[in-house]
């Protein structure tokens, strides 16, 4: 997990990660409402993909939800729909 802090010490966003076998997967990227806007999230993402590609994995899913459509796509993720019995979310896919 990575945790963005601001001037105060207040956390203001957040980013999990955890693996597979293979693959990296991304989740729960996380920004308070009051620290949008700044860059935070796509800054977590970066983070945590050079992480990544340090371990040498071979992809790095993402599970997130539509809203963030536009950031994954800059970063260069490919959308692929993952659906659930209970529930439909969005994985995306960086190789």
């Amino acid at each position: 997990m990575v945790l963005v802090k601001d001037y105060q010490h207040n956390i203001v966003g957040a980013g999990n990660i955890y693996f597979d076998n293979e693959n990296a997967i991304i989740d729960d990227i996380v920004v308070l409402k009051s620290a949008c806007n700044q860059g935070l999230a796509k800054m977590i993402m970066f983070y945590l993909i050079s992480y990544v590609k340090q371990l040498n994995k071979q992809s790095v899913l993402l599970f997130g939800t539509e809203i963030a459509t536009p950031i994954y796509k800059k970063i260069g993720f490919k959308p692929k729909i993952f659906i659930c019995k209970y529930f439909i979310n969005y994985s995306w896919l960086l190789i």
